[in-house]
């Protein structure tokens, strides 16, 4: 994504899906969006969480339990199924269910941990 300096038309704040879509919608009718967050990788991750539930027909498992899933159905490569496991057990092991913390990983690990929730979001929507 493209980094510019302002002037803006809308600030969106928070990165959760909510505030993504509301990005997204304006973007598409082309305003200038930035959109701000304290934690946009805790966010991406509630995101892609949320949009497996739904895809799977599971309003109340765990995003394990939807990786489960998606295993046994071969929904995707095993190997993607791996990378999303591993960053839930990141999640699970340093924050547990609800990420109350914003995630304290180093510069790098935040960028793959946020990329790989946008390519979740995007192989789940697209199921």
């Amino acid at each position: 994504m493209a980094r510019r300096n302002g002037p803006f038309d809308l600030a969106v704040v928070g990165a959760g899906i909510v505030g993504l879509a509301c990005a997204n919608a304006a973007a598409r009718a082309g305003k200038r969006v930035v959109v701000l967050d304290r934690d946009a990788c805790a966010n991406m991750f509630d995101a892609m969480e949320a949009i497996a539930k739904v895809k799977l027909n599971m309003p109340s498992a765990t995003f394990g339990n939807c990786l489960s899933v998606a295993r046994e159905r071969s929904i995707f490569l095993p190997q993607v199924i791996d990378v999303l496991g591993g960053l839930n057990e990141v999640r699970n092991k340093r924050f547990g269910h609800g990420m109350t913390e914003p995630f304290s990983l180093s510069p790098a690990e935040v960028d793959f941990a946020y990329l790989t929730c946008v390519a979740g979001v995007i192989l789940f929507a697209r199921r």
